[in-house]
């Protein structure tokens, strides 16, 4: 496991990570190398959800509960993400704003899954590089786990579409609308449920 501090340090703010996408935007890009309209098209659109779910994100009551007690240590989360990403548009604000409300608990740095792969190499998911990803650390950058890229029914409902071989489109737009039916009550579940363990 590589020094998780390196990967703490080299991260940048959710604020800057904002900046970013829409300075990006403002020129017609996304993040990453690849760059096509239809890469610019997803950054566009997911940069609107994104701001959607931090302006209407409420907290479910379990994880207030056990974000404002005494169990629990403040901790350090890298998200992984790039600004194309469906699923990073969907759970990466859940964190932004979990950060944001609870700041003597959670701490939050973003990294790009392309700029150095060194990391999400480390946290595959079924050998790929699947994101986001939400690597929790302790104050002294020790891993306590990790959670992404999306919660388990709709990763579930994911495999099964790609098994069918259904087209990429048709996948992301079943897999959105289960995230707007959601409201992202999933998300928080799960990341309580792994809170929890810490």
């Amino acid at each position: 496991m590589t020094d998780l501090k390196y990967w703490w340090e080299k991260s940048f703010s959710w604020d800057d990570y904002k900046e970013m996408i829409q300075s990006l935007l403002d020129e017609g890009k996304t993040t990453g190398e690849v760059q096509s309209e239809e890469m610019y098209h997803y950054g566009k659109m997911n940069w609107q959800r994104s701001k959607r779910i931090e302006k209407t994100f409420k907290v479910d009551e379990p994880l207030d509960e056990l974000l404002r007690s005494d169990a629990v240590q403040p901790m350090k989360v890298i998200v992984i993400t790039e600004g194309w990403c469906g699923d990073a548009a969907q759970s990466g604000p859940v964190m932004a704003e979990l950060a944001r409300l609870y700041p003597d608990k959670i701490e939050i740095k973003v990294i790009l899954r392309d700029t150095d792969t060194a990391l999400i190499d480390q946290f595959l998911t079924n050998g790929g590089r699947s994101i986001p990803k939400f690597i929790f650390l302790d104050r002294d950058f020790k891993l306590l786990g990790d959670w992404g890229p999306r919660p388990q029914e709709v990763q579930a409902l994911y495999m099964k579409m790609r098994e069918q071989e259904l087209p990429y489109s048709e996948i992301s737009e079943e897999v959105q609308k289960w995230y707007a039916k959601d409201k992202t009550h999933s998300v928080q579940q799960e990341l309580a449920d792994l809170i929890k363990t810490f």
